[in-house]
């Protein structure tokens, strides 16, 4: 959901581009002459803000980080400057010295930073006035909830946190703090309802189980979670320590991978889906011709899966088991399994059963690089061993992954518990580089037949 602070932030960038244009054209700074060219240069820098992570939610927006990243941003325009000069324009009377780039790359720092900054004091004013703020709900132990609310009410400025109650877990309770009225809720319920933003855990440090249990809960909610730092071994290595009061609050990280790379990320999964689609389409007929005349049934085999946000989608593969594979309930697959057809077998060890996937890719439905997708029923045998299965939620789930090259298929409930692990390490350390990677294992598996 678009928020308003996010589109009051673009339309002040826009109006920081149209006076960083204007300004270089008055001082004829601008190698861009032309209306039409002013324009491809304007959507070239709005392109580079998105990317960059600009337009993200102002409110939650550092002022130095702001600064920073405006710096690297003028450093960007001013080094693809240089290189159109020098590829482009080095024959013509326009050619600009490196002293005329360095104007315009100060020219749109200033103004960026002014408009930037301008807006990100004016609302942290309103934050601090509390005219603004995060709807906030502390949840646990009353004792500690009462101890944060007063750090709270004791501060001169506002946090940014409004306050709408307490939640009782023992009771499932939720306690409003203006009405004083106890409501029965379910948590989900609750975040739905007021629109939680911002969630305080204050659980005493012998609950650790209770705590694991309700992190596992607000995996799939996106509310930014903060927890008191005597239970910070738990969470140790995924977490940020913010000195909100005299007694300082941890901060779950909720993305790990930077929004630049989540935007290439997305534009690779586009580009390569559609160039495998294209280029290997004689091949995709070639297989379904084989299918067909190695056994009984349809070419394509679908199966609903559960995506990013518990999210259900039906995920397609080259069939490679007989016709009714299933029809005495879900089972998995093992190393010797009679279902597999012969040219299903080879399809396997070469993983190319699941080229049809990238179409579930073009549909946004999952990502080249991800943890694998799986159905309903063994996730909810999954969860009653590892509760925190649904840590794999937060992403699109993927072609290939880090479990799948580094531990490979399931073939139980328990080998799926342990591969579990290594799809929480590529969560926690997302990075195209990773991504990268686990391409070159898999195609490494592809060329040696090891695929299952």
């Amino acid at each position: 959901m678009v928020k308003k602070s996010q589109v009051s932030y673009f339309i002040l960038n826009l109006l920081a581009l149209a006076t960083f244009v204007y300004l270089i054209n008055s001082f004829n700074l601008n190698p861009f002459i032309g209306t039409q060219k002013n324009i491809w240069f304007a959507l070239c820098l709005l392109g580079l803000y998105t990317l960059s992570g600009t337009f993200l939610d102002a409110k939650r927006k550092s002022r130095f980080k702001e600064l920073v990243l405006t710096l690297n941003q003028s450093l960007i325009v001013a080094i693809c400057l240089l290189f159109f000069t020098y590829t482009h324009l080095q024959n013509s009377r326009l050619s600009f010295a490196i002293a005329t780039i360095f104007n315009i790359a100060l020219c749109h720092f200033a103004v960026f930073s002014i408009f930037r900054l301008t807006y990100l004091t004016a609302l942290k004013k309103l934050l601090q006035n509390a005219t603004i703020g995060f709807n906030t709900v502390i949840i646990g132990n009353k004792q500690k909830a009462d101890t944060i609310l007063k750090e709270i009410a004791a501060q001169k400025k506002s946090l940014g946190f409004k306050i709408l109650g307490f939640y009782d877990l023992e009771h499932s309770t939720f306690q409003e703090k203006n009405s004083g009225q106890t409501l029965t809720h379910q948590i989900p319920e609750l975040i739905k309802l007021h629109q939680i933003e911002e969630i305080i855990i204050a659980i005493e440090t012998s609950e650790h189980l209770r705590l694991k249990t309700l992190l596992d809960e607000l995996e799939e909610h996106h509310v930014t979670i903060h927890i008191i730092p005597d239970v910070y071994d738990i969470v140790s290595g995924f977490v940020k320590i913010n000195y909100l009061f005299s007694i300082p609050l941890i901060t779950l990280h909720r993305q790990f991978m930077p929004f630049w790379q989540r935007v290439i990320k997305k534009l690779f999964d586009v580009v390569f889906s559609t160039m495998v689609l294209l280029v290997l389409s004689p091949l995709l007929i070639i297989i379904a011709i084989f299918i067909k005349l190695d056994s009984k049934g349809p070419v394509i085999f679908s199966q609903e899966r559960i995506g990013k946000n518990g999210k259900p989608f039906v995920i397609h593969k080259f069939r490679t088991m007989v016709l009714n594979a299933e029809a005495c309930g879900p089972q998995l697959s093992s190393y010797n399994d009679t279902r597999i057809t012969k040219f299903g077998l080879f399809l396997r060890r070469l993983r190319l059963d699941e080229l049809p996937q990238f179409y579930n890719v073009l549909k946004g439905e999952m990502s080249v690089v991800g943890p694998r997708p799986e159905r309903k029923f063994y996730i909810d045998q999954i969860v009653k061993i590892a509760p925190h299965y649904h840590h794999l939620h937060k992403v699109l789930p993927g072609i290939t992954s880090w479990g799948q090259v580094k531990f490979g298929y399931a073939e139980t409930i328990e080998q799926m518990v342990n591969r579990l692990t290594f799809d929480i390490i590529y969560i926690q350390n997302r990075s195209l580089s990773l991504d990268f990677k686990i391409m070159i294992y898999t195609i490494a598996i592809i060329l040696q037949g090891r695929g299952k």
